[in-house]
């Protein structure tokens, strides 16, 4: 094992590759960067999982790359020598790299789009629900690791000394037992204290920088699933989720909120989610139903809407409640569930080679083939000209002020825009009402 991991996975369609004498005349091929997600604690930019095939049939260039997680990605020991968030440098770092040699494979700089699912804006948002940048939690996560390793310096110098004498196998355990024993995300992003000579990936609250305007400038598309923690029903049950909110309500609390309000606050608002989603019977339905909006919906609109209100660039959204015939999700988790889950959309984007064989999507044989297409030609249209239907950009309208709105994909080469369903607006005040920043 090696912490060494930042290697990328580069796909180019073979008859796009540059041809000498280099540089190659006129603009090269737009450019997909797809960051995985996992929560911040595994996952890989594996072609298994994540085969560029569908991409590629469309001339498009297909980037896919590892960067750290967990304890090596965003352990924090808010010092110039571990300031957090090293998985998100690995990802400014690929990115650079990219500016940097795309002509040679091909590809236009000038049209790179950064994709993601989990930590970015295909079903997750930057807004931050499921996790905390809070520096107090962690401090507390970095103490159990810690203690974990039998390390009790509490000099940060001294720390990081010790840190790296330590075999990898040995750190690798007492992660695993760190993230056995908090929620689903231990090791977090983080707001980082300013250092010199350290540039600052994350220097306020992401929620804050998204309402201020962070990113403005460029087109965007939010995306989520009518049914998104179905397909995690798995995770709730490994973490033992039900028991601990069962036996305490404030356990279903965000954890950005349970760090940034007082107890007796953080109480009344277990109770008010109680009210609306468990009526004091805690079910594995009802904390899938609540942990749906908390983590995918609610981000969603709320970000779209901050937007909106800024006139940022323009911002397509769009809700995926297509039900797949197969759905390599629930073969993969022995999982059945109506609608859209979480990744059911991502494998209409990319291929699972792990689970699909020899069996191609085109020519097209079913719906699924026929959806799957359908998905590869928005995200294509959104590369080469920043809207979803190039041709006809008025199909598929932006958010505005005025209208919030989402196309809702039911079925394949279908536009149906929709404003937000009076349950869903009535979910987004409910949550708006106990957050203070989301209003």
């Amino acid at each position: 094992m090696s912490e060494d991991c930042m290697y990328l996975n580069l796909h180019v369609p073979s008859r796009c590759l540059p041809r000498f004498p280099w540089p190659a005349k006129g603009p090269g091929l737009p450019i997909l960067v797809f960051i995985y997600g996992g929560a911040f604690q595994s996952g890989a930019g594996l072609t298994d999982a994540f085969g560029p095939e569908y991409m590629l049939t469309k001339d498009n260039i297909v980037i896919t790359f590892n960067y750290r997680m967990n304890f090596f990605g965003f352990f924090s020991l808010n010092t110039i020598e571990i300031p957090g968030n090293q998985g998100f440098r690995d990802m400014v770092t690929l990115l650079c790299w990219v500016q940097r040699n795309a002509c040679a494979f091909g590809g236009d700089p000038n049209n790179v789009t950064v994709m993601g699912q989990g930590v970015i804006l295909m079903s997750c948002t930057g807004f931050p629900s499921y996790f905390t940048t809070s520096a107090e939690y962690a401090k507390k996560v970095s103490g159990m690791f810690l203690q974990e390793l039998g390390i009790n310096q509490t000099d940060p110098v001294l720390i990081h000394r010790e840190l790296t004498k330590i075999p990898l196998l040995k750190i690798m355990h007492a992660n695993t037992a760190v993230q056995f024993n908090t929620p689903i995300v231990s090791f977090n992003p983080v707001v980082e204290s300013p250092f010199p000579g350290v540039t600052t990936i994350l220097g306020a609250q992401p929620q804050n920088l998204i309402a201020q305007g962070r990113g403005c400038e460029y087109p965007l598309i939010i995306s989520y699933n009518d049914n998104e923690m179905a397909s995690l029903r798995w995770l709730i049950v490994q973490k033992g989720a039900l028991p601990v909110v069962i036996q305490d309500k404030t356990a279903a609390v965000a954890q950005r909120l349970v760090y940034s309000l007082p107890e007796g606050q953080v109480k009344e608002i277990a109770k008010k989610i109680d009210q609306r989603y468990f009526k004091g019977n805690v079910t594995l339905d009802s904390l899938i139903r609540y942990y749906t909006d908390m983590i995918w919906k609610h981000p969603a609109l709320k970000v779209a809407e901050w937007r909106a209100a800024r006139c940022c660039a323009p911002t397509y959204m769009y809700k995926f409640s297509y039900e797949l015939g197969f759905s390599p999700i629930k073969a993969a988790h022995w999982v059945d569930y109506r609608g859209a889950a979480f990744l059911d959309d991502l494998s209409c984007v990319f291929r699972v080679n792990s689970m699909l064989g020899n069996d191609m999507y085109y020519p097209l044989k079913n719906a699924d083939d026929a959806m799957k297409n359908w998905m590869v030609y928005i995200i294509t249209n959104f590369m080469t000209c920043s809207n979803p239907i190039c041709n006809n950009k008025a199909l598929w309208p932006s958010v505005s002020k005025n209208k919030l709105q989402y196309n809702l994909i039911s079925a394949p080469m279908r536009i149906h825009m929709m404003e937000p369903t009076n349950e869903e607006r009535d979910m987004v005040r409910f949550f708006d009402s106990f957050d203070p920043e989301s209003r």
